[in-house]
């Protein structure tokens, strides 16, 4: 099933092919060592010989700089660009399971902090501000009282829906362990910045399309 994602593969990547390869798991560990065993042997191991095992430890060796890989159970799951992505389909197409990617006309305008959308969040969103762990613990208490005052005068332009930034905000708790919230535009951000600053642990930016 080929799906449309609106960002990018860890920050990076525009392809997801997933093959479903039932002898994966013998490639555990991934090292080049232990790789390299098996493109030796191609791919013998378990008194069995599968050689597309073999294949796949020299491509995944060949191909480090370029994708992104996991091996979980019987699925290989690769990250990469259109190019690599349609390598690896040609190569292993027997095993496909599942492609999924990111619109390439949109491509262009993404980095890892920008989602694409048909809607901002919450209808004017455009901004998710990620709070840094132990909150209560890096800001003091006038910076706390100067973001809990700011978001309270601005609660159009403001929008918090993680109970713990709602309770730290309200007041029924002392604690934020972590958290996020929404802003309208960049001046509400600019703003926060300077309330907050080291607080912030990074901003997500939305683009509607």
């Amino acid at each position: 099933m080929r799906k449309h994602h609106n960002k990018l593969f860890y920050g990076q990547f525009t392809h997801k092919t997933v093959f479903k390869m039932p002898w994966t798991h013998a490639l555990y560990p991934t090292t080049d060592e232990h790789l390299m065993r098996f493109v030796k042997n191609q791919g013998y191991f378990y008194g069995k010989q599968h050689p597309m095992a073999g294949d796949l430890a020299g491509f995944i060796m060949a191909n480090r700089q370029n994708v992104k890989f996991r091996i979980q159970r019987d699925k290989t799951f690769f990250y990469s660009d259109f190019q690599t992505a349609l390598e690896i389909v040609t190569k292993y197409w027997n095993y496909l399971y599942d492609i999924s990617s990111i619109d390439l006309d949109i491509a262009d305008k993404l980095d890892k902090n920008i989602v694409v959308c048909k809607r901002y969040p919450h209808n004017n969103m455009q901004y998710q501000i990620y709070l840094k762990k132990d909150v209560h613990q890096v800001l003091d208490q006038n910076e706390k009282e100067s973001f809990v005052q700011f978001c309270n005068t601005n609660k159009e332009n403001i929008k918090i829906t993680n109970k713990n930034v709602v309770e730290y905000v309200s007041g029924k708790s002392p604690y934020c362990w972590h958290g996020y919230f929404f802003v309208k535009d960049e001046k509400f951000l600019s703003a926060l910045y300077i309330i907050i600053e080291k607080a912030i642990d990074k901003v997500q930016k939305y683009i509607k399309i």
